[in-house]
């Protein structure tokens, strides 16, 4: 009933008494005057190739810093969880 109600509302006013609003809508990009070009990116690749053969790259030694340092004497033990667990039952059911 409600319904039928607001849509009799809505017909009975009429767009005359909306009033009209002028929006700025600044959402598009500003693109002024741009001219496309085609790219030469098929002959910097040509010349990269050429000058990759032309030159062997030489063997480089490097310092790869980037593993984990764990120091000698750390040990890693068995992890007990299980008990851990039934240890924690076993106090909140109050045995």
């Amino acid at each position: 009933m409600e319904s039928n109600q607001l849509l009799n509302e809505l017909a009975a006013v009429s767009t005359s008494a909306l009033k009209h609003v002028e929006t700025l809508d600044k959402s598009k990009p500003l693109i002024e005057s741009i001219t496309v070009r085609t790219n030469s990116h098929s002959v910097l690749f040509d010349e990269i190739e050429a000058s990759a053969e032309a030159k062997q790259l030489k063997h480089v030694e490097t310092a790869d810093k980037s593993a984990p340092v764990i120091e000698p004497d750390i040990v890693v033990g068995k992890n007990n969880r299980p008990a851990l667990l039934a240890e924690i039952a076993d106090r909140s059911t109050g045995q």
